[in-house]
């Protein structure tokens, strides 16, 4: 539970029929949609409603003795089922006298979420059969496995520890049916909720319910019978690893290498006495994936064996090296550092000798390997290549190239920084646009005292766009030719990527309702920012929102360029000043509002440049500052 949940909500008062609009413009993409955005603040009560949800569950803690039965009581009315399972947690807090009534409740409470088609909700409930009165744990268990859901079988299935010991046989041999019945199915989703219910089955049907996990053809089922061994009764655990052993050899004789890959993750549980011989079955695969992930587990390989082992990972890097394929060779460079010690050397060389940019990068991670005399003559031998590929015509190479730049010699770092300014120069002067693309990928690389140039000229030749564009889509296949959503990969709350026309102007962040309100509160109050110097709401942009159910805020914003973090690395402290200013007034008003960002630092401070007719951004104009990603907000 936050630290911040039972404080006051934040009121958010309905916004006046006159606002002005010029407030909320940005840059680029038009006028605000103030109509629609009046319309979703009819959920307005909802999510307050949500988010006193949690608040509530504080206030148990702190409230005196007499009014917590009232307040868990209140809260286990809520419908959402984390919240009830919260307010069960708090039952320990109301006085001793009242916490029967309040655990035969509970009882009730799953009893109807049960009833419920929803899974998750279904879920939730079997995961507070913990806190119902004993007598009624049994019944409420037995419900819950009889659900159609696996997910919610397997919550069922990890409460048989509060099970009376003398009803747990008759539970055990139940859950071994479900898990029966459910690995009998063809849908590995089921299968694999099934292998990990198989701890709670009876001791003496765990053994032959592993075996039927292991024989299912899906390697994730097959991956989770495995983990399971470990609760199987010790003298029968031998033949399980050997059984173990025999999958791994089956799985390396077929021909498919993402089975072959799943098998050597899998050598890690093999006997001891079979593992030096699967790891060499796995390296003997055609396939350097399989290799590579055979090679890491010579970690578990008895010491004694090892020797033989990094000299076999080494011959196989050597023959996958001498190969034309650069995927093949970029696998086998990230397998030096299993290679025996006095070998890393000549194979770093080797895989640095090879043409493809992406395999000597890869080389050049596997420095850190090397002994460290030997360090200094591979950094130099970087040093060349990086020269090397800046003379050659393709920008692709010539992009890879600069990025290996960290790992050449400090003093060689100067020089190499002013040639590849100058290939950026020649890239920009060029008409094919992927030639210049590729230049400002580069820019970064540039001295700093020559990005500013860089960035002018680059700016001059139309590529402006290319220069702010934000990171969100650079490991993203979206593009705008159809309408598609994809998982943003970060840390914090979710946010989703959106494709086809919406691609670079809306993207969707999941968060919570507490969070939201506290976002909401300070994007709306325009007045704050106007009273303090501002001609626009520094605030990511709420185009518009709604409350899922999950009980989470969808929150559709608006897209800015670049982060202030990355414009400080390429452009040569262009407006950094100005910038940097801007960010700590908006710090300071957000602190003078009471809200609590939560991490502001510069990669969430988003630059947005004022744009012309055709969408081209004025990178001689100080750009607008916003504060984005409001997920751990809090408002008072």
């Amino acid at each position: 539970m936050s630290n911040h949940e039972g404080m006051e909500i934040p009121k958010i008062e309905n916004p006046p029929i006159s606002i002005p609009i010029e407030m909320y413009q940005v840059s680029g993409h038009g006028d605000p949609d103030s109509k629609k955005y009046l319309r979703d603040k009819k959920q307005d009560n909802l999510i307050r409603s949500a988010a006193k949800k949690y608040g509530l569950l504080d206030k148990i803690q702190n409230a005196p003795e007499q009014e917590r039965v009232l307040l868990i009581k209140q809260a286990l009315s809520q419908e959402d089922p984390s919240v009830q399972r919260e307010a069960a947690r708090m039952i320990r807090y109301a006085p001793e006298q009242e916490q029967v009534s309040l655990w035969l409740l509970i009882s009730e409470k799953i009893k109807q979420a049960l009833f419920q088609k929803d899974p998750t909700v279904q879920r939730e409930a079997a995961m507070i059969i913990w806190y119902a009165p004993a007598q009624e744990q049994v019944s409420l268990i037995k419900q819950a496995l009889s659900q159609k859901d696996p997910a919610v079988q397997r919550e069922a299935a990890a409460m048989i520890v509060c099970a009376p010991a003398q009803e747990r046989v008759s539970l055990q041999l139940l859950i071994s049916e479900k898990i029966k019945q459910a690995l009998s199915q063809e849908d590995p989703a089921v299968q694999r909720e099934a292998a990990g219910m198989i701890r709670y089955a009876p001791t003496q049907e765990q053994v032959s319910l592993i075996k039927q996990a292991l024989s299912q053809k899906d390697p994730s089922v097959q991956r989770e019978a495995v983990r399971m061994i470990r609760y199987a009764p010790e003298q029968e655990q031998v033949s399980l690893w050997l059984l173990i052993s025999e999958k791994i050899k089956q799985a390396l004789f077929q021909k498919d290498p993402t089975v072959q890959r799943e098998a050597a993750m899998i050598i890690w549980y093999a006997p001891a006495q079979e593992q030096v011989s699967l790891i060499k079955q796995a390296l003997s695969q055609k396939d350097p994936a399989v290799q590579r992930e055979a090679a890491a587990m010579i970690v578990c390989a008895p010491a004694q064996e090892r020797v033989s082992l990094q000299l076999l990972i080494s011959e196989k890097i050597k023959q996958a090296l001498s190969q034309e394929d650069p995927a093949v060779q970029r696998e086998a460079a990230g397998m030096i550092r299993y290679a025996p010690t006095q070998e890393q050397v000549s194979l770093i060389k080797q895989a640095l000798s090879q043409k493809d940019p992406s395999v000597q990068r890869e080389a050049a991670v596997m420095i850190e390997c090397a002994p460290a005399q030997e360090r200094v003559s591979l950094q130099l031998l970087i040093s060349e290549k990086i020269k090397q590929a800046l003379s050659q015509k393709d920008p692709t190479v010539q992009r890879e190239a600069a990025e290996m730049i960290w790992y050449v010699p400090r003093r060689e770092i100067v020089s190499l920084q002013l040639l590849i300014s100058e290939k950026i120069k020649q890239a920009l002067s060029q008409e094919d646009p992927a030639v210049q693309r590729e230049a400002v990928g580069m820019i970064r690389y540039a001295p700093a005292q020559k990005r500013i140039s860089l960035v002018k000229i680059a700016s001059d030749a139309g590529l402006g766009n290319e220069i702010v564009k934000p990171p969100l889509y650079y490991n993203s296949n979206l593009d705008r030719g159809r309408f598609k959503r994809e998982k943003f990969h970060k840390t914090g709350s979710e946010t989703t990527l959106v494709g086809g026309a919406l691609k670079d102007k809306l993207i969707i962040r999941h968060i919570k309702p507490r969070a939201f309100l506290a976002w909401q509160k300070i994007y709306e109050n325009y007045q704050v920012w106007q009273d303090n110097g501002f001609d626009y709401v520094p605030i990511e942009p709420i185009q518009s929102y709604r409350l899922n159910k999950k009980g989470m805020v969808d929150v559709f914003s608006g897209v800015l360029d670049l982060s202030l973090a990355e414009w400080s690395e390429i452009s040569g402290n262009i407006f950094i000043k100005e910038l940097e200013e801007q960010r700590d007034k908006i710090i300071s008003i957000l602190e003078s509002q009471g809200i609590r960002h939560g991490h502001t630092h510069d990669n969430n401070f988003v630059l947005r440049f004022f744009r012309d007719q055709d969408g081209n951004p004025d990178l001689t104009k100080v750009p607008r500052l916003y504060a984005i990603d409001f997920d751990m907000a809090v408002s008072p």
